[in-house]
């Protein structure tokens, strides 16, 4: 590359001088100056020289748009090839964040849900602090839990009152009461 610059300086010097010579000399004078064998030489390596580089050029920009076609074939094959991997990938991975996710807890609310029907009212109602929708069913179940055993313990209550006014209606007189002693009071 110095030696390409040095012969392109060379070039432009002998022309500023030639145009300077025909100027002040006269064209014959410019004639005789660039007209001989060492200038000759220097302008034929010159173009030997530009025409070296220019082909080298040339291979350059055809090696660049051979690897840019394989860098776009390579591209064409490796998108789709993502995109396929991507998508397969989803698939797969679907199916086990819905079963993680919505199915299993689903299922156990029902689960909870059928225990709680069957009068098992200790059951604990899973996935209440769920932030989600499953909570706000768990929670929603829970209050009927809560609602059931409730209610239980209120029916007890009225079916121990209701026999206890029962057994008190049947038998008025039945009752014994011990006989009430009076104890002297000491000064």
């Amino acid at each position: 590359m110095a030696d390409t610059e040095r012969q392109v300086q060379a070039f432009v010097a002998l022309r500023s001088e030639l145009v300077r010579v025909s100027r002040s000399q006269g064209a014959a004078e410019a004639i005789k100056l660039g007209n001989n064998a060492g200038n000759r030489a220097n302008r034929q390596a010159l173009n030997a020289t530009i025409t070296t580089r220019a082909q080298q050029n040339a291979a350059d920009v055809a090696a660049l748009a051979q690897d840019l076609g394989q860098f776009q074939a390579t591209k064409s094959i490796m998108l789709p090839a993502v995109t396929a991997g991507v998508i397969l990938s989803s698939v797969i991975l679907v199916p086990f964040l819905l079963i993680g996710g919505i199915t299993r807890p689903i299922a156990r609310i029902v689960e909870a849900m059928r225990r709680i029907a069957g009068a098992e009212f200790d059951v604990a109602v899973p996935d209440r602090g769920k932030h989600d929708e499953i909570g706000q069913i768990a929670g929603a179940i829970e209050v009927f839990r809560v609602q059931a055993v409730e209610n239980k313990l209120q029916t007890a209550a009225r079916d121990r009152s209701a026999r206890l006014r029962k057994s008190r209606n049947a038998a008025p007189f039945s009752v014994s009461r011990p006989a009430l002693r009076l104890q002297p009071v000491r000064p």
